[in-house]
């Protein structure tokens, strides 16, 4: 007994080591790469394996997919034209002999429900003379082996589609289905071409674009930095209460939410860092230093002309400078300097320009003033003179 168990024991270990030993060729040969998940990965990197994703190559081997699917495809869309076709001539059929198919209708009517497919029941109606005596019983027994023409097309008893009415002529007829009817035959043909599935695929392929940028997003990061936005650095030029001082806060402010939109580093003492390299950018190039745009721009150095101050702050991969050196003026510099670490826009370095342009003032007629004049309603004055809107400073 103990040697049969040893046996056992060495053929299951010969084949766990023949199994491990396939498994790299297995994977190569299905075109799998990469690496196994392990426990440091979390549960929900299984979303990101073979194991939770299609492929072809397990559908090719499965061709009969393929034929069951082109069959279903094709039948389906030859019934609903043959079909459609059919509901037309039956409902044209019914509307050319109106009367008589509703004599059928009536006779087929009376079988309903009843035992020998209704035969007998109708039948005995006939010999009873319920659908006509004479030559009209003999009439009647003929039209009731007639199809119930009204049951197969479009009104049906109770049951009328497109909205159609008891009165409705083959003009009329036509004129209501035409639409529904020619939309039904093209969504059947390029169904059958397979041009319709193809149109939704271009469809989905688009919103497929937007549904990998969306799994690409480090979701988790963004949700890092809201938990610690309370930490961020603050700028102290808002203390002095200037308007240069307040110039200078809102160019570092949109400096410091560019930096943090683009670190993956939410910690304080990054942002902290970051916050530092900034302040001292501005001051040296803003706060202290205004030799490199405020004489050239006109700024008299007096507090109140920077109220005049405009600044729009521009971080792209562009080195050369916008300024024109006469009205506006490019203070620029490397945004990895700026920052006081590795900043890139795609993939590239960066560059931080600051335009430093001066508010330009400029004579507009103010129209909401009152026109002084003596006339009743009139833009003259007394004397026929035209008084002309009163000429103010207005900001652009």
């Amino acid at each position: 007994m103990r040697i049969k168990q040893k046996y056992y024991m060495m053929a299951s270990s010969g084949l766990a080591v023949l199994l491990a030993t396939m498994n790299p060729l297995v994977a190569l040969a299905s075109g799998i790469t990469g690496r196994l998940i392990t426990n440091d990965d979390g549960l929900t990197a299984l979303f990101n394996t073979y194991a939770f994703s299609g492929s072809m190559e397990t559908i090719a081997k499965v061709p009969w997919i393929g034929t069951f699917l082109s069959g279903i495809i094709s039948v389906a869309c030859l019934i609903g034209l043959v079909t459609t076709c059919f509901g037309i001539i039956m409902s044209m059929l019914y509307l050319s002999a109106k009367s008589l198919f509703d004599r059928v209708h009536e006779i087929k009517s009376a079988g309903k429900g009843q035992k020998f497919f209704g035969i007998q029941a109708m039948g005995s109606e006939i010999f009873n003379g319920n659908f006509g005596t004479g030559l009209d019983a003999i009439v009647g027994f003929v039209l009731a082996l007639l199809p119930d023409v009204r049951e197969y097309s479009y009104f049906k008893e109770g049951d009328m589609a497109y909205n159609l009415k008891e009165n409705e002529t083959v003009t009329t007829f036509i004129l209501k289905i035409s639409l529904p009817t020619i939309m039904t035959v093209f969504f059947f043909s390029i169904g059958f071409n397979g041009v319709l599935w193809q149109a939704y695929g271009n469809v989905v392929d688009a919103m497929g674009i937007a549904a990998e940028t969306f799994v690409d997003t480090e979701l988790s990061q963004y949700v890092e930095r809201a938990l610690n936005t309370g930490a961020s650095y603050k700028f102290g030029f808002k203390a002095a209460g200037t308007s240069l001082s307040k110039k200078c806060d809102k160019i570092a402010s949109k400096l410091y939410s560019e930096a943090r939109k683009n670190t993956a580093d939410v910690s304080t003492e990054m942002q902290g860092e970051i916050g530092k390299s900034i302040d001292k950018w501005v001051t040296g190039n803003f706060y202290k230093d205004q030799s490199k745009w405020a004489k050239t721009l006109g700024f008299t150095g007096e507090d109140a002309d920077y109220e005049n101050m405009v600044v729009e702050v521009i971080i792209n991969n562009t080195k050369s400078e916008y300024g024109d050196d006469n009205s506006v003026i490019d203070i620029s510099d490397n945004a990895s300097k700026v920052f006081g670490y590795n900043f890139t826009k795609a993939g590239q370095d960066a560059t931080v320009h600051v335009l430093v342009s001066r508010k330009v003032k400029s004579s507009s007629p103010n129209y909401f003033t009152v026109k002084e004049s003596k006339g009743s309603g009139s833009g003259n004055s007394g004397d026929g003179t035209v008084i002309d809107p009163i000429i103010t400073e207005v900001d652009e």
